[in-house]
């Protein structure tokens, strides 16, 4: 039986073009999940711990954050181990969405606490059922290790 929660997903990416896709994608499925967008891992991570524009707010965590690996301040490695270095995100699951990587990035990112990587289709159509399926394992069937705060009241949200 699925959790009916509505999860929070925090998407982490750069190319506005894929971050269109994978909202339409998920907009035109049932996956009742809300979109918080960073369009740079320092976006991210001054969302996560409360820093700069963010510094003061209470918002609460995501139940899950997607990011592509080669991302806009640091790269989506070391955003993985500076999530992981943190008490107040180290179980939050984190999914890689990438347009490729080698066999040692992807260990690498394992070794620093990825808990999945998923290789972008260049077809729109497998591109959008990935996002879905993504959004219905880990935002909604997948179990949380911690209670979950509030989700936020909107639907979308890009955080620049």
């Amino acid at each position: 039986m699925a959790n009916q929660r509505h999860p929070t997903i925090l998407l982490v990416e750069d190319n506005s073009d894929e971050e269109a896709m994978i909202m339409r994608a998920l907009r035109s499925s049932s996956a009742g999940c809300q979109v918080l967008v960073a369009h740079s891992t320092t976006e991210a991570l001054d969302y996560l711990f409360h820093r700069s524009a963010f510094e003061g707010s209470e918002s609460p965590l995501p139940d899950v954050i997607v990011t592509d690996l080669k991302i806009a301040t640091c790269g989506g490695a070391a955003l993985v181990s500076q999530i992981r270095a943190s008490e107040s995100t180290r179980l939050i699951p984190i999914v890689v969405l990438s347009g490729g990587a080698s066999a040692g990035e992807i260990n690498d990112l394992y070794q620093r606490g990825a808990n999945s990587f998923l290789e972008k289709p260049t077809d729109h159509s497998d591109f959008s059922d990935y996002v879905v399926a993504l959004a219905g394992y880990w935002g909604s069937l997948n179990l949380l290790p911690r209670s979950s705060a509030k989700s936020p009241s909107f639907p979308y949200l890009s955080l620049s």
